[in-house]
């Protein structure tokens, strides 16, 4: 199985940085240590990133042929290769799944293209077997943060029909009033513990349970309408047992069908 290594680099962008910090001034305008402990976040995260590249230039001084390597990390394609088409699925229940399904397929339609051409890939969540911490932590903290952020998660709970109510009541929540930056960064177990109450089950779709739990919930997602699954939360030693189980199902699965 080859490995694909692929840079997220939306949050640490100068843009992306000044949006936050007018919008949280703009949401808690009496908070201003909010919004600078924020930016002041991402300006640590902008040089952690340049000192994981300082390695990686250094071997293409040293290496030319290494050009097309960071090139590739970049997003620059082999010569030769065509540039795909996916459409990228961040950490949606199977059910948001087989919507995007149809929505990409209606889409393609409508601009005259091959609508099996478009790949759909599902980011999921994943925690074998999770003890409290890990569920704490790979999975309210997370999500949490994203519910931080005005804007951020505003639209998924409006094309979920999710109540608005229940983000508001979050966002006013004393323990997420206090945080000073990214709840996923700074928060204590005591604190998520906290703040796990106010976030419903339903807005928390990942793969969470023993291996074959974790594999049947990637089926679900590649049975309802996503041509892959992108393994979120969780390093390849931790969803290794997952993955093993999964490629047993899927072997049982094609002799049933022989």
């Amino acid at each position: 199985m080859s490995q694909e290594y692929l840079w997220y680099l939306d949050h640490f962008t100068v843009h992306h940085q000044v949006h936050v910090f007018v919008q949280l001034l703009f949401y808690r305008p009496d908070n201003l240590r909010v919004a600078v402990a924020h930016v002041a976040y991402g300006l640590v995260a902008h040089v952690a990133c340049l000192l994981a590249v300082a390695p990686q230039l250094v071997r293409v001084w040293r290496d030319r042929r290494q050009t097309a390597w960071i090139a590739q990390r970049f997003g620059r394609l082999p010569p030769g290769r065509r540039p795909a088409r996916p459409v990228w699925v961040h950490a949606v229940s199977v059910g948001e799944v087989k919507a995007a399904r149809a929505l990409v397929q209606e889409g393609a339609e409508s601009a005259g293209r091959d609508p099996d051409a478009v790949k759909i890939t599902s980011v999921c969540a994943t925690a074998v077997d999770p003890d409290r911490e890990a569920h704490l932590r790979k999975l309210v903290a997370r999500m949490a943060t994203y519910m931080q952020a005005p804007g951020y998660v505003d639209l998924l709970v409006e094309l979920n029909g999710w109540d608005p109510e229940v983000l508001a009541a979050f966002r006013a929540a004393p323990v997420v009033q206090s945080m000073l930056g990214g709840i996923d960064s700074v928060a204590t177990l005591d604190q998520l513990e906290e703040i796990a109450p106010l976030i419903p089950d339903e807005w928390l779709p990942a793969a969470v349970g023993t291996a074959e739990e974790c594999a049947r919930y990637w089926q679900g997602e590649l049975e309802h309408g996503a041509d892959s699954v992108c393994i979120h939360g969780s390093t390849p030693s931790e969803f290794g047992p997952a993955l093993s189980a999964y490629q047993s199902q899927r072997t049982r699965r094609e002799a049933a069908r022989a």
